[in-house]
Parts: structure tokens; sequence; C-alpha cells
């Protein structure tokens, strides 16, 4: 939803505008804070990582004030586009522009940075310098979920996003996959250290690779608030059953859940001796004619479990031999 024009966010962006106008009016492409001088080093890495990405692609400066590095990526890419808040550095960019005659590779337009109107996968390379710190944090949320996004930009922010959202992070597939690792690695950091309220309200949305990593959870509710999940698989729910250690907490939450009616699961409780009688018998209608067959003639199997089993077969199929 856009801002209103009363808005505190729509007054933060006035600010900005005003400011990133006032900054390039003066007609000076070179002014940048002092404090930006501190990271010169680390700048020349971005910038030789951009030019090397940019072969032949089609790239987004974000924030890119009178062009600070689009007339650059020119030379490199087969277009490149700039977007700033400001409508001075904009006419600028483009009468810049115009005079190295590169109208025909390079575009500018006045646009919200966290609101782009450009459909998916337009670019094959975003970029931007000294820009984030300007941003909402929905804006760099949006960013470091952005495939094409600098990778190593993405990982210094994961560390300042909510918890909530490095589930976010993690579940969308688009992601790089470094930085969806990143942000598993940050969430399950966290995590250890939550009240239980916490982690409750957490694991509902949370996706099934950060469920994937938490086998080796015992507390009751935490249990079945995953095993209740949408995003709980049977992938995660065999690595429950299959752990080493205790298991009891487990099969209580086992049992509140559609789980047991999984014929993989099932096969995976019937296997498992140290499940409880009650599951066991819960999970024979989902064995399968073979599996129930083979549990029968185990000398292993207790008897309560075999009785059921036979009747079981006998109003289904008759049991020969039995």
């Amino acid at each position: 939803m856009d801002a209103t024009h009363d808005s505190p966010e729509f007054e933060r962006k006035e600010r900005e505008r005003t400011f990133h106008n006032d900054r390039f009016a003066d007609g000076s492409d070179a002014w940048v804070p002092a404090s930006y001088s501190l990271v010169e080093k680390s700048s020349a890495f971005f910038e030789q990582q951009i030019m090397s990405r940019s072969q032949g692609g089609i790239v987004l400066e974000y924030g890119c004030g009178p062009g600070t590095y689009s007339f650059d990526l020119a030379q490199q890419a087969t277009r490149v586009v700039g977007v700033d808040i400001s409508e001075v550095a904009i006419e600028r960019a483009r009468a810049r522009a115009q005079r190295m005659q590169l109208t025909a590779k390079t575009e500018f337009h006045v646009m919200d940075a966290e609101a782009l109107t450009f459909p998916d996968a337009t670019f094959d390379l975003v970029c931007g310098r000294a820009i984030l710190h300007h941003l909402d944090y929905r804006g760099l949320l949006h960013l470091v979920q952005h495939p094409k996004f600098p990778q190593s930009i993405s990982l210094g922010i994961i560390s300042k996003l909510f918890t909530v959202d490095l589930a976010r992070v993690v579940k969308n597939v688009k992601t790089n996959p470094f930085v969806r690792k990143k942000a598993e690695n940050e969430f399950m950091q966290r995590y250890r250290r939550l009240a239980l309220g916490e982690k409750v309200s957490l694991l509902k949305l949370a996706p099934n690779a950060l469920l994937m990593n938490l086998s080796d959870e015992n507390q009751p509710q935490l249990l079945e608030t995953m095993l209740n999940s949408p995003n709980c698989s049977e992938g995660v729910v065999l690595r429950f059953i299959n752990r080493h250690g205790e298991r009891s907490s487990l099969y209580v939450a086992l049992d509140n859940s559609p789980w047991h009616m999984n014929p993989a699961v099932a096969a995976a409780v019937a296997h498992d001796p140290e499940a409880p009688i009650k599951i066991i018998l819960k999970v024979i209608p989902y064995l399968g004619l073979a599996g129930l067959q083979e549990m029968f003639r185990d000398d292993s199997t207790h008897q309560i479990v075999r009785d059921r089993i036979r009747e079981y077969l006998e109003q289904r199929h008759p049991l020969k031999g039995g």
C-alpha cells in the first residue's frame, strides 16, 4: 500500500528525496559523506565484482544518483537501468548519457526503490552503493531475497533481519542458496535461545528445511506444533522416528497428528522397537497386507498387537493357516 501524504512513511521518503535533490543540485558528482571514505577498499572490491558479473547482461543500478556505476557498467552490459528517488539526480544522469552517447544502452527513472515497477526476472544483476541505510526494513527484506542482488551484501544483511523473516528467506527457493543457508544458520542459533511461546509461533510457519534441523527436539508442545505444520514433510517425520535417543514425547505428538496414516511413517513405527503399543495399534490399517503378515509372524511382536492384526486381517483378508 502506498504511503499517504500525512503518514510518517511519506514524510521519510520526502526527506530522502529533498536531501538527494539538494545533494546533486550543485553539479558535483563527487560529493559523498566523509565517513564513506572508510570503506574505500571494500568499495573497490564491490566495483570489481559487479563489473565482472555485468558482462552481456541487463543491469539495474539501485539508487543510481547521477549514474554512480551506470556508465562504467554500460561498457560491459547489454543494457543498464538506473533508478533514484531524486529528480535532480535522474535529470543529470540522462544529460550525462546524452553527452556520452550512451542513451541506447542506458535509461534512468525517478522511482521509489521500495516500490519498483519492473516485472519479475527483468534483470541479470542488481547493484547499488551506499543505499541500504536509506531504505525501509521491508525494502531490505525484499532485496536480500532477490536472486540477482549481490551475495556479499545480502549475507551482511541476514544478521539484521527479524527471526520470523529469516524463516521467510529460507523458504524462498528463488533466493541465492548461500544466502538461504546463512539465514538457516542464523535462525537455528537464535531458536535455541527463545522462550517456548516464541518457538511455537515460529514453528507454525517454519519451512521444511528448518524443521529438518530440529529432529532432536523433545519438548511435547513443539513436537506437536511441527507435526501439525503444513510445511512438515514425510522426511521430517521419518527423521524424528529414526533418530537416536528418547522418543516417547514424539509418539505422544504423533498420536495427535494425522501422520500415523502415512504408509511410510506407519512402516517406520512398526519397525521401531521403542514404539508404544498404542501407536502401533493405530497404524495397523495403514501398513499393507505384506507388512501386517510380516509383523504377525515376528516372534518379537507383542501378543496384543498380533491379536489386533489377526482381527484386522480376518475382517479383510482371511488369514490362511492362522
